[in-house]
């Protein structure tokens, strides 16, 4: 193993699950892992941010469609160009250098972009008709479910207005959580922890010695772990419903496997329609029709029903697995 990757934070960080009421803040945190070789670095304590990963959603769809508007102007420029034989004014090309020191000067955020683009169209796109620019529809109502039907706006202003107000407000919440964590807020506090060892054996010690006196409590811990792979969702559950739900999973898997068998024998027998009309005398009506229907129904449709079933099969398990509480992605994924 590579230096560089042993004093990585990845390597040198352990995520900390079922950690019980009390012990839960970074203070009781440090008393018990600090004996450990090389000490603790830094302890961060998982909070719900619900509304947070839905902001970071909403603006990554932003940013695309900011992107794909930003895309049709350039197409639109360079059809234009091609039209009349002309091509970008120096005025053009100085108001984008223009635009790009003021996105600079502004911290390189979205509140630069947002905030330099109104100013310089006026300058950059005068000979251009705002007439071909991007445009799109606001929905007519804060809550509504139609995308359209309200005023007609610039896409690209409009995008870049909200993602300026996309990115202050993520960071609002961002330091709200910060706060909370060292404040130690009990509210929106989860049973779980990142906790980084200035070395690695330390992270190592820790994730496989016995830390708690009660069995199974401040479990399961996970080693290299990276954000990607964290299911934020899971980390709340205490150890109680972490072993409830598993059971449950188990539980429901095994019936779902046993049960799934009538499914699947039931299609199968569609490919020998003898037996199924010796079973069923009322079916017999299925020869009445043409040859290649019936032909279709005993070759075609069984192999379609059958890879069907084995494929909604594992999506079920899957999904039911991931609700079982699980913390890690890699853990899910070697669990299936």
């Amino acid at each position: 193993m590579s230096e560089h990757h042993a004093q990585s934070l990845q390597a040198t960080t352990i995520l900390i699950c079922g950690i019980p009421q009390g012990e839960d803040d970074i203070q009781s945190l440090n008393n018990i892992f600090s004996v450990l070789p090389g000490g603790v670095r830094r302890i961060w304590l998982a909070y719900e941010a619900k509304q947070l990963q839905k902001d970071c959603t909403k603006r990554i769809a932003l940013t695309n469609k900011l992107e794909v508007a930003e895309c049709a102007l350039i197409r639109s420029k360079l059809k234009l160009h091609a039209q009349t034989g002309r091509r970008p004014s120096q005025a053009s090309a100085a108001s984008t250098d223009l635009l790009r020191n003021q996105g600079q000067e502004g911290g390189g955020g979205g509140g630069g972009g947002g905030g330099g683009g109104s100013g310089v169209i006026h300058h950059s796109d005068e000979s251009f008709p705002s007439q071909n620019r991007p445009q799109h529809r606001t929905s007519p109502f804060p809550l509504s479910i139609l995308p359209c039907g309200g005023e007609k706006v610039d896409s690209i202003l409009a995008y870049r207005s909200e993602l300026s107000n996309m990115n202050s407000a993520i960071v609002a919440r961002q330091q709200a959580g910060m706060q909370a964590m060292h404040g130690n807020q009990s509210d929106g506090k989860m049973s779980s922890a990142f906790i980084q060892f200035n070395h690695q054996l330390g992270a190592h010690l820790a994730a496989q010695s016995v830390v708690h006196r009660k069995t199974l409590t401040m479990s399961p811990r996970h080693l290299e772990v990276h954000p990607r792979d964290v299911l934020w969702d899971n980390l709340g559950f205490s150890l109680r419903e972490r072993n409830v739900r598993k059971t449950i999973a188990i539980v429901l898997a095994f019936f779902l496997i046993v049960l799934w068998a009538i499914p699947v024998a039931f299609v199968a027998s569609v490919a020998k329609l003898d037996a199924i009309v010796r079973f069923a005398p009322f079916l017999s009506g299925v020869y009445d029709l043409p040859k290649v229907v019936v032909g279709v129904i005993q070759g075609v449709l069984p192999p379609i029903g059958l890879a069907v079933l084995m494929m909604v099969l594992p999506i079920i398990l899957y999904s039911e697995w991931y609700s079982s509480s699980i913390a890690t992605s890699c853990a899910w994924f070697v669990a299936r």
